[in-house]
């Protein structure tokens, strides 16, 4: 559902941040992204996780040079299923 908002936020001229999936199906992932060419405006898929406290940390070690060069960064997260599971099953 997050098209029914997305759309017509990027026609009032905002800039859109959206939880992902922005959608679930190509008709409603092709309307959202002809709304954005046709008006310029940009639009962000955020994934929650990705700010995690514990990755912001190893992020700034990393990039401060903590444990030398980088050539590959991997992370897994094991999913709690004693909460919020359904969702990450979909």
């Amino acid at each position: 559902m997050h098209d029914h908002c997305i759309v017509p936020a990027l026609e009032a001229g905002c800039r859109v941040v959206t939880e992902k999936p922005m959608t679930v199906d190509a008709e409603r992932c092709a309307r959202i992204l002809d709304t954005v060419r046709e008006t310029g405006n940009p639009l962000t898929v955020a994934f929650n996780y990705r700010f995690n406290t514990v990755h912001e940390k190893v992020r700034a070690l990393l990039a401060e040079g903590a444990v030398g060069e980088v050539l590959s960064v991997h992370f897994e997260r094991l999913l709690d299923v004693r909460r919020g599971a359904d969702y990450f099953r979909r």
